[in-house]
């Protein structure tokens, strides 16, 4: 029964840990959108806000019960590699400049006139890119933030694992390439494929650390053949 208590809370404190991360990082979303755009009227951001919270509390309620050790592991950040420090350092830097541009383009000065199609077409690619992460979270409970392999750890082959090897990347290049258009602005796209490039990267360095460190993933890559788009790489 005492094991039993402590590991619903220590289920609890992995779940409030990962509500508090996710409360940070709109926090580091919503800053430089709103002070760039100068004002809180702004119906896209907060549809887009909307829409997150949409995804993040069912994906949240489901890995409390489904996954607790995938939310204990998304909660630590241990960077091993010292290109993936590089990588986090310039994804980090573009995004931000990607929503810095968006307020400035889409509210402040209106450079660019996205047509409300495109817009949609955005907010449908972010929708599916939500999709995306929770099939990955659902069958991958090693999906670590840092590149890293764990002791013994479990080769997945399942779900999105079975079109390509890295479908977590795919969902995030997706949103990101989408939340330009989604909020209006023409100009993010710039710094947003800058940051679509440096998850490239990451993805080939990380899959060249999994054919050497973990246990069955040659054989496989030889299944699974491409990365991120099945037919190209």
């Amino acid at each position: 029964m005492d094991e039993m208590i402590k590991m619903e809370q220590e289920r609890g404190e992995m779940g409030w840990n990962f509500v508090v991360r996710m409360l940070l990082i709109l926090l580091i979303i919503l800053a430089p959108i709103f002070i760039s755009a100068g004002t809180l009227n702004w119906p896209e951001a907060w549809l887009y806000i909307l829409i997150s919270f949409c995804y993040f509390i069912p994906a949240l309620l489901y890995l409390r019960k489904h996954s607790p050790e995938l939310l204990k592991r998304r909660s630590q950040l241990e960077v091993e590699k010292g290109w993936d420090v590089v990588v986090i350092i310039a994804t980090s830097i573009f995004l931000i400049a990607s929503f810095v541009i968006m307020g400035l383009d889409a509210v402040r000065f209106g450079w660019s006139a996205v047509p409300v199609e495109l817009k949609a077409l955005g907010f449908v690619g972010i929708i599916l890119s939500y999709v995306l992460l929770f099939l990955v979270f659902k069958e991958n409970p090693y999906a670590f933030r840092a590149v890293k392999v764990e002791k013994d750890q479990e080769l997945i082959t399942t779900g999105p694992y079975s079109v390509v090897r890295h479908p977590l990347y795919v969902a995030v290049i997706i949103q990101f390439s989408c939340l330009p258009l989604a909020l209006g602005s023409f100009y993010a796209l710039v710094p947003a494929i800058l940051f679509d490039i440096f998850v490239i990267i990451r993805t080939a360095l990380e899959d060249r650390t999994l054919l050497e460190e973990l246990r069955g993933y040659k054989e496989y890559a030889t299944r699974v053949r491409y990365r991120l788009l099945p037919s190209v790489w």
